[in-house]
């Protein structure tokens, strides 16, 4: 097993709330897709969703309630976009995000990286899979069983994320007689 450095609760916080932000591409979506109404009631929908965060919360509190309602907006606006657009408009969604995100993290170190890669892509590849070890843990908890400079090995036993349910993924463990601790692990 590799050591990862720990991220601080103040730093997952603060990463979750750049989720948060990031996902402010999701009202100017609704809105050029289904117009100002649509959004506004996107909008209101989400708000209601929120938790309110106690001034003197600790950092892992405060981490954990962002976390919450991080994927109870996603959640919201996946539900919202897929009873009004179906598939298609949660596909076309997922395109602007990604589209959002890469303009979040145009970034002079990408340049630097892809010089490294073209001189050492076993470097670049190891470099990367360091950042993101370090970086993924504001997501869920894993353990990262090697990393070098061709192959990371990261073990998520339950991805934090499965623990805020969409309204479909509702609907499926409520179809499931044992619900989801009775599905198949990745292990299986």
């Amino acid at each position: 097993m590799v050591d990862v450095k720990q991220m601080p609760y103040n730093e997952k916080y603060t990463r979750v709330l750049s989720g948060l932000k990031h996902d402010e591409y999701v009202p100017a979506f609704i809105e050029k897709h289904l117009g100002p109404a649509a959004a506004a009631e996107y909008r209101e929908k989400r708000d209601a969703a929120m938790q309110p965060m106690p001034d003197d919360a600790s950092d892992q509190v405060k981490y954990e309630m962002a976390y919450k309602n991080w994927m109870s907006g996603a959640s919201t606006a996946f539900a919202f976009v897929r009873e009004r657009m179906g598939d298609e408009g949660i596909d076309q969604m997922a395109k602007t995000g990604a589209e959002a995100l890469i303009s979040e993290n145009a970034d002079p170190s990408l340049v630097f990286l892809r010089l490294i890669r073209a001189i050492s892509p076993g470097k670049a590849f190891q470099m990367v899979s360091k950042k993101s070890a370090y970086e993924m843990q504001y997501l869920t908890d894993y353990s990262v069983e090697e990393l070098d400079k061709h192959k990371a090995v990261m073990n998520v036993p339950r991805c934090k994320v499965l623990d805020y349910p969409t309204p479909r993924m509702s609907a499926l463990w409520a179809a499931s007689a044992s619900g989801p601790s009775g599905w198949p692990s990745s292990s299986a």
